[in-house]
């Protein structure tokens, strides 16, 4: 009987030490954050035992956001890794749930750096729809350091401009995540080239390139009537592929007019919000995106709709066109027919006879359109009075501007010191114009 009872607990002991091993293979265990990754985050964030405000919310210790009111007397750092590790312990879980959704398996190391980075900019970049996340789920084998690289790096952006400080703190988190270099002194490093598309559209506004390595790859550029004839640093030295890189720069994009039009390749004009094939749900748009619900409810009322490929590409520019169309019908003015050729036409003279616009604030239909001439637009086709308070934004004091922000339409973006913007000049994407209008509907 004895001998039986041990043959039994060996048979049980085998099985206990081989089921875990299977579950194992099946599903990765969930990962936690490191004791170095959690180092390399504060060593980030900073400690600051006093409650500061950033413009859009109170923080403290390693960046925590705050109620002021919760801490008159400051805070500990052991009080502030408290917080730190409530906020992590989050990002974990949500980085988990993806990695196995998609059945990814990542190294400590690569792990750490990617609650890093959420921790930085938030769980809305854990997105398939994402040029690194589908490098990931496909295999990063297949694509180079560089690559990779790229797709990490474009995350450096406050607003629509990049910000170096965060584009030098993707490097790190680059280094650690491709080469388990926490320090970042023990592996390659890498240079940026910011890219300046001087009046046309680009690929990518910044890539990454390993030291001392050539430039493999530089993105692609476009510009209605116009030839692409080169990249050129500010002091006219042109950049072309195979070239090394060996610091970081802004380049910018030279154009030389097109010649006679029988010369020239047709662009085929993407569909305008409106005048495409409306997609019930679109590829490129996931519910983890930031935007989802606003291209989502915005898309159910007919205001939107994507191409016709099934795509909503948020990241791409609204043109003046479009723009006005939308803008307008969802300040419930009626569906305007064309009175020329363009078939936004219509809702230009609209807004220039009904004084939302004047002549000279769009030039181009089919032209990105800037941050200022939709505030204008939004805030006279609403009949919001312009503001006279004192400007929240650091860039401009526009009464258009801080009415939309008065009306919580709006609220701009911060800085590296902190300071609130809204970069009147620079353009819009859909995601961004997305959420715009969908606060116009929803005030």
């Amino acid at each position: 009987m004895k001998q039986k009872m041990i043959g039994l607990f060996l048979v049980l002991a085998m099985v206990v030490t081989v089921l875990p091993t299977s579950a194992a293979a099946a599903q990765p265990a969930p990962l936690a954050i490191s004791q170095e990754g959690l180092d390399l985050i504060k060593q980030f964030e900073g400690f600051t035992a006093m409650p500061i405000a950033d413009g859009s919310q109170w923080s403290i210790g390693y960046g925590s956001a705050c109620d002021p009111a919760d801490y008159p007397y400051g805070i500990t750092e052991e009080e502030a890794e408290v917080l730190l590790l409530e906020a992590v312990e989050l990002y974990e879980e949500q980085l988990n749930g993806f990695l196995e959704t998609y059945g990814v398996q990542l190294e400590q190391y690569q792990f750490d750096a990617l609650v890093s980075i959420t921790y930085n900019l938030g769980p809305s970049w854990l997105s398939a729809s994402y040029r690194f996340w589908d490098m990931v789920i496909k295999g990063l084998e297949a694509y180079s350091d560089n690559e990779i690289a790229s797709a990490i790096g474009i995350w450096c952006h406050v607003g629509t401009a990049i910000n170096t400080s965060i584009l030098q703190r993707r490097i790190t988190e680059i280094r650690l995540f491709l080469y388990g270099d926490y320090a970042g002194t023990a592996s390659p490093d890498f240079t940026y080239l910011i890219f300046d598309a001087n009046g046309g559209q680009v690929e990518h506004d910044v890539m990454l390139y390993q030291e001392l390595g050539p430039y493999d790859v530089l993105p692609q550029v476009s510009r209605t009537g116009y030839h692409f004839s080169g990249w050129y640093t500010r002091d006219g030295r042109p950049i072309q592929e195979g070239d090394t890189a060996q610091e970081s720069l802004t380049v910018y994009a030279r154009w030389e007019e097109a010649g006679d039009a029988e010369d020239e390749t047709p662009e085929v004009p993407a569909d305008p919000p409106g005048e495409g094939e409306v997609a019930g749900e679109f590829s490129d748009v996931v519910p983890t995106d930031w935007y989802f619900e606003a291209v989502t409810d915005l898309t159910e009322a007919g205001l939107l709709s994507g191409y016709s490929d099934g795509t909503y590409r948020p990241l791409d520019d609204v043109t003046a066109g479009q723009a006005l169309k939308v803008i307008l019908l969802a300040a419930d003015f009626p569906e305007q027919a064309p009175v020329n050729s363009h078939w936004a036409s219509g809702y230009q003279t609209l807004a220039l006879q009904s004084q939302m616009l004047d002549d000279g604030d769009v030039a181009d239909l089919d032209a990105p359109i800037t941050r200022q001439v939709v505030a204008k637009l939004a805030c006279n086709a609403m009949a919001l009075e312009r503001s006279t308070a004192a400007s929240v934004f650091s860039d401009t004091d526009d009464g258009y501007v801080m009415a939309l922000y008065e009306a919580g339409i709006l609220e701009g973006s911060l800085d590296a010191q902190g300071r609130r913007m809204f970069y009147p000049d620079d353009t819009l994407n859909r995601a961004e114009f997305a959420r715009m209008v969908w606060s116009m509907v929803n005030r």
